[in-house]
């Protein structure tokens, strides 16, 4: 249950509020963070911005319920731009544009590597052992997933459990260029599944002319429809190994003439 107002101020204003209560450094606490305390600081001064994963641990820290932090990472996800990984203060802003577009190709275009680590990012403190994925993917998941590791968008440990996979400090985010081929990918996986009788989905869109203030009239509903599709979402979340199943909800608004 959401107790309190998620939005762009809510990391500021309780990172401030923690750090007026604690009676650590802003040294301590930026190394308990895993991250720099010049980093933080201008975290705290309201000059930089964090990564997704930097900002949670924050917000965990701060004592925000798992539900606000899932709130605030959907509104990170919202507002960050559509081009570009936001990445640690540290990682060069080229190579975070190339590294957006190798990521986001790779997930594009592999189903089973998008949904090992969707898995891996629903577990986020406690991570995924890699036997488990292997059960799921095949053995050949653990190749894809050690390129994440070596762009630093996923962790890999050694445990009693054998390797385990986490969500690294790098958030990747499907680029809008790489957004085409994941839906061409998702439905040619589903024209699969309709030829075998599998289809557990809806396809349904409206072609014809429409004047530009018609135009300003869809936008605003696709808007409005994503906003509910992802509360719906978010009330009724329920992780695979509990009896959920993985869906994707898309609304397009495309011109194909002009």
């Amino acid at each position: 249950m959401l107790t309190r107002e998620i939005g762009s101020h809510t990391l500021f204003k309780e990172l401030n509020r923690y750090l007026d209560s604690t009676d650590l450094s802003l040294s301590q606490v930026a190394r308990n963070l895993g991250v720099s305390k010049g980093h933080l600081s201008e975290i705290k001064n309201g000059k930089a911005d964090p990564a997704l994963n930097t900002g949670l641990r924050i917000l965990k820290l701060c004592g925000l319920e798992p539900e606000e932090r899932k709130a605030w990472a959907h509104f990170y996800n919202r507002t960050i731009s559509d081009e570009y990984l936001e990445v640690h203060a540290d990682v060069d802003h080229v190579y975070a544009l190339k590294l957006n577009e190798k990521a986001s190709f790779r997930l594009a275009h592999d189903i089973d590597f998008l949904n090992a680590y969707t898995d891996i990012v629903n577990k986020m403190e406690e991570g995924v052992p890699l036997v488990d994925l292997r059960v799921e993917y095949g053995k050949d998941i653990e190749r894809k997933l050690n390129t994440f590791v070596d762009l630093g968008i996923l962790e890999r440990t050694e445990t009693d459990l054998g390797k385990v996979y986490k969500a690294g400090n790098v958030s990747p985010i499907v680029s809008k260029n790489a957004s085409f081929s994941l839906i061409r990918t998702i439905l040619e996986q589903q024209h699969i599944n309709f030829q075998n009788g599998e289809h557990k989905g809806l396809n349904k869109f409206f072609y014809n002319d429409v004047s530009d203030e018609g135009i300003k009239e869809l936008d605003a509903l696709l808007m409005e429809t994503t906003e509910k599709a992802a509360q719906i979402i978010r009330k009724h979340k329920q992780h695979r190994k509990e009896g959920g199943n993985r869906y994707i909800f898309q609304v397009m608004l495309g011109q194909t003439q002009n």
